[in-house]
């Protein structure tokens, strides 16, 4: 084989080279054995961002990672695994393999949560071990060349973070960029459109 060429879409060639909407991977991720401890880590590094920690109830965590039940089976059936998750997730607490995160499980009731739960919810929390060896975000300020879907700023991506996190924001993003090209009207505060269509999208999707 002499040599291989490869075209990708528009949209990863937008986010990797314009919008450098893309996360790095710690090299120590790949040292992981078990794949719920990989897909923990992907959790963590999606949903805390730029943030010092992430919040999530232990159920929500439970369907974030994927596991699966036997189909046809009711939510009580689901309390077997939602057991041994729980049990993983408090070795994981011990041992702290994550890369460049620690988990906490929290038992209820949980009193230092940054927003309101019920006192029989258990929480897991991921906590970024060094904030000063995060790099400064790219600086899109100047790119005149943008062409794509509207964009909008880390702070606004961190608020929604904060407001909604049982929620998947980059979902919540793609869903009101298309929203927003869609109309095709120019936006003259496009983080005050997100939050507001953000704020929407949750009142009409509610978590059960």
């Amino acid at each position: 084989m002499r040599g291989v060429e490869v075209t990708i879409a528009d949209w990863m060639y937008r986010a990797v080279a314009k919008d450098k909407n893309v996360l790095t991977i710690d090299y120590n991720y790949f040292d992981l054995k078990s794949g719920i401890d990989r897909r923990l880590y992907e959790l963590a590094r999606k949903h805390t961002g730029r943030k010092a920690n992430w919040w999530i109830s232990l159920p929500r965590l439970y369907d974030k990672v994927g596991l699966l039940i036997e189909p046809g089976k009711n939510s009580a059936s689901t309390r077997p695994y939602i057991r041994k998750f729980r049990a993983h997730v408090k070795s994981l607490q011990k041992s702290q393999l994550l890369p460049e995160y620690e988990i906490d499980y929290m038992t209820p009731p949980v009193s230092d949560c940054p927003f309101k739960v019920k006192p029989s919810t258990e929480m897991v929390r991921f906590t970024r071990r060094h904030m000063d060896a995060l790099p400064p975000p790219p600086d899109i300020s100047d790119d005149d060349d943008h062409d794509g879907p509207p964009r909008i700023t880390q702070d606004a991506y961190e608020q929604a973070c904060g407001l909604y996190p049982d929620y998947d924001i980059s979902y919540i993003e793609g869903k009101w960029q298309e929203y927003a090209n869609a109309r095709g009207d120019a936006l003259r505060n496009a983080d005050k459109a997100f939050l507001g269509f953000a704020r929407s999208y949750v009142a009409q999707n509610p978590i059960r």
